[in-house]
């Protein structure tokens, strides 16, 4: 039988999104009938991690292996049968990694010599001191708003 190692991911609470909304936790195997069908019907996940992320429904990310009958497309799998391995909840490298992505961004603006707005690298910094507790939730809206705001402006004055 062929199996798979894949990554899904999770709502917070842990539970699927379909059918009785079983709750998931390591050594939990479910398995579904076929026919399956692509983003249709079976138990899909990813090899890729970056690919899974991108079907993520919440933060808690699940090593899987897909095992019995397994369809197979570009970025994702669907397979009869997957058994969690382990999961955690992502949530704090999820934001970690949302700031490095947008901190890349910003650099390759700078490097074609477009200067992105000072409150765009003033909103990643509210990020991470809200990760490290130093703002509140109050203050991580006024920077996102300040980054949208300036983002319009910006969008308004181009010619």
């Amino acid at each position: 039988m062929t199996k798979i190692l894949a990554w899904h991911f999770l709502p917070k609470d842990c539970r699927l999104r379909w059918g009785g909304k079983e709750l998931v936790r390591p050594g939990t195997t479910i398995s579904v009938s076929s026919p399956l069908e692509m983003c249709i019907h079976g138990l899909h996940a990813s090899e890729k991690i970056l690919d899974a992320l991108g079907y993520a429904p919440g933060p808690v990310v699940c090593r899987v292996e897909l095992s019995g009958e397994i369809l197979v497309d570009s970025d994702k799998l669907c397979a009869a049968a997957r058994a969690c391995l382990w999961l955690g909840d992502a949530t704090r490298v999820l934001h970690e990694f949302a700031c490095w992505c947008a901190e890349q961004a910003l650099q390759q603006q700078r490097e074609i010599g477009k200067e992105p707005a000072r409150e765009s690298w003033a909103a990643i910094q509210a990020k991470r001191d809200w990760l490290a507790g130093k703002i509140s939730d109050k203050q991580l809206d006024a920077a996102r708003d300040a980054t949208w705001a300036a983002a319009r402006a910006a969008a308004r004055d181009a010619p």
